[in-house]
């Protein structure tokens, strides 16, 4: 089996930011957070590699998860540096203030005196500069806060869900939910109401509101024990007498509740915990890596990342 194997410090804690494909079945990369206990000081790294496993190179800083032209925001000490799809650094110099978020959608988050909007990959202004906060665009759609309020607006800056909510959290299965006079409902991508806003709260797993697949896509239910999360490639985590499993959308117990923890379903597979140590499940509950390791992370239906007593793995399923 192909395998790439990386030793850290045993001082050195690792954190996965995230992961994703530089060039489509040749360069893939994975974003690392090292911290060192020792010292109390942390850098971010990033790792290419290809579909054989094969290490390519290391950079100082992290990648980005989303293209604009060919090119993703590396995120080191100078802001203008972007990689293009070979793993070659380019230089683009932005006249607006840039954080440490990346491109969605062909646009990234800039703030000008004080205000946010959004600029394209040339540095040309396409939203005016005029909210006080901005979220990245998802499916053609950004949250933001405007005098003091949270609404939507889309690509061309028009507000396609006034600014009139305390809270607006990310859509979900196209609904959106939304906090009015401290009550929590739901609104569709029109602002049209699917669920009045009566509720305390809503997706907390600590409390006993969850959401749960319906029509509409999301609906609330109460439970005392069980709890629900929602619908990822067919089924939902359920937690019954304080162990995690999953569910259909016929309510059936698919996957048994066993396990300490798991995650939702990604690419047809899922991670779990047991007795402190992460594995990965298929969606008929059969275990595909042992619960032996720290931490997993899929990267797609081939490749898995784990890690174990300091040393990173990288190999196929």
């Amino acid at each position: 089996m192909n395998q790439i194997s990386i030793k850290l410090d045993k001082n050195i804690d690792m954190d996965f930011l995230n992961f994703g494909v530089l060039k489509e079945r040749e360069i893939f990369y994975i974003n690392l957070k090292l911290s060192d206990s020792q010292y109390e000081q942390f850098v971010f790294k990033t790792i290419l590699f290809n579909l054989e496993n094969k290490f390519i190179k290391e950079l100082d800083g992290s990648i980005g998860s989303s293209f604009c032209d060919g090119l993703l925001r590396l995120n080191n000490t100078d802001k203008n540096s972007f990689i293009d799809k070979n793993a070659n650094i380019v230089k683009i110099n932005f006249p607006y203030g840039l954080d440490h978020r990346n491109f969605h959608e062909g646009l990234i988050a800039v703030m000008v005196d004080k205000k946010m909007g959004f600029a394209n990959i040339s540095g040309k202004l396409i939203i005016d500069a005029k909210f006080d906060w901005v979220n990245d665009f998802s499916q053609g759609l950004a949250i933001v806060k405007f005098n003091g309020k949270f609404g939507v607006i889309d690509k061309k800056g028009n507000f396609v869900i006034q600014a009139k909510f305390e809270a607006i959290k990310n859509f979900k299965e196209n609904v959106v939910a939304v906090c009015l006079n401290d009550k929590w409902g739901f609104v569709d991508k029109k602002g049209k109401i699917i669920i009045k806003a009566k509720y305390d709260f809503i997706d907390d797993k600590d409390d006993e509101m969850v959401m749960f697949g319906s029509k509409h896509g999301l609906y609330l239910l109460l439970f005392k024990e069980n709890i629900l999360g929602c619908f990822h490639e067919g089924l939902a985590l359920a937690r019954i007498n304080k162990k995690y499993g999953f569910i259909d959308k016929n309510e059936n117990l698919v996957i048994e509740a066993k396990y300490d923890e798991v995650e939702d379903f990604d690419k047809g597979l899922a991670i779990a915990k047991l007795d402190g140590k992460s594995g990965l499940l298929d969606k008929n509950g059969r275990v595909i890596v042992d619960f032996l390791y720290e931490k997993i992370l899929v990267v797609n239906k081939d490749i898995i990342i784990l890690v174990k007593n300091n040393e990173i793995l990288i190999q196929k399923i």
